[in-house]
């Protein structure tokens, strides 16, 4: 294949996969998009080199065999796409998601990491042609430029590191926490200086909270036998009296978090209640 078949086969999939991806929103399409960036990547790296040099360096680039329940799937996926590249860039999503299970249900993050640490303290000075481009094919597939370590660091880049962290937790906690600005992509893009971001919220925005041990208590005056205690309550959608419409805020953070509010109904952001009990003795 050369650099124009390889160019057309790029731009053949690229159509494919918006015609696919496009009507289900901007953060799908885009996360299936970098899944492909990376299956070109690894498909030019690969080009001209022999299946069985790929297979055979591909096995001794980890030479750590006790990272072999994680190196052989990724060895796999290298050998599918030398053997067939259109199954490679249509599995490469799937091959992401079951490895990312594969981590979690097993525990395997630390082992994830010292195998994604391995190849960014490889010393690749010495390799021949095509072991590099194995190497950078298998780097491509692993992600591993995206990892972002503190041992890995200069001065320099764990200070705007740092500067980027502390911006984000002030932003998050303005927009979910006073009336400063609002949860939403344009107010990420405008305080994190990132034009191009598309954000959603998992997470249900509100107060707080005190430690699991802790316990906001006060006694009623002149009533010993009661106490108060801080419950807290998660949002919630809730009806509006006729005549009523949600607030700006309360429309962009339910937006945020993936509701659709009708006409007469307002998301409630969570709160703490303060509940009166009877006195453990």
């Amino acid at each position: 294949m050369d650099d124009r078949e390889l160019k057309e086969w790029m731009s053949f999939h690229s159509k494919r996969l918006d015609k696919k991806y496009y009507s289900k929103g901007m953060s799908t399409l885009i996360l299936h998009k970098r899944a492909m960036s990376t299956a070109f990547s690894v498909v030019e790296n690969i080009r001209g080199i022999e299946y069985s040099d790929l297979a055979l360096t591909a096995y001794f680039m980890i030479k750590d065999r006790q990272f072999d329940y994680l190196a052989k799937d990724y060895e796999r996926i290298l050998e599918l796409a030398m053997a067939d590249k259109d199954k490679f860039v249509g599995k490469i999503y799937e091959f992401y998601v079951k490895t990312g299970d594969k981590i979690r249900k097993n525990g395997l993050y630390k082992k994830f990491f010292e195998l994604t640490s391995m190849f960014l303290n490889t010393d690749h000075s010495d390799m021949d042609e095509v072991t590099t481009y194995v190497y950078r094919a298998y780097t491509d597939n692993t992600l591993t430029g995206q990892f972002s370590s503190p041992f890995h660091m200069n001065v320099e880049n764990k200070f705007h590191f740092g500067m980027s962290v502390e911006r984000l937790f002030l932003w998050a906690y303005s927009a979910f926490s006073t009336d400063e600005m609002l949860p939403t992509t344009e107010s990420y893009r405008k305080n994190l200086l990132d034009p191009y971001a598309e954000v959603s919220f998992t997470s249900i925005p509100g107060k707080l909270r005190v430690p699991t041990n802790c316990r906001h208590i006060r006694s009623i005056a002149g009533k010993e036998g009661y106490e108060s205690t801080v419950k807290h309550i998660n949002g919630y959608i809730r009806k509006l009296p006729d005549g009523q419409t949600a607030s700006e805020k309360a429309v962009a953070i339910a937006e945020s978090l993936c509701y659709s509010l009708a006409q007469d109904e307002t998301y409630v952001c969570p709160f703490e209640r303060t509940a009166w009990i009877t006195r453990v003795k």
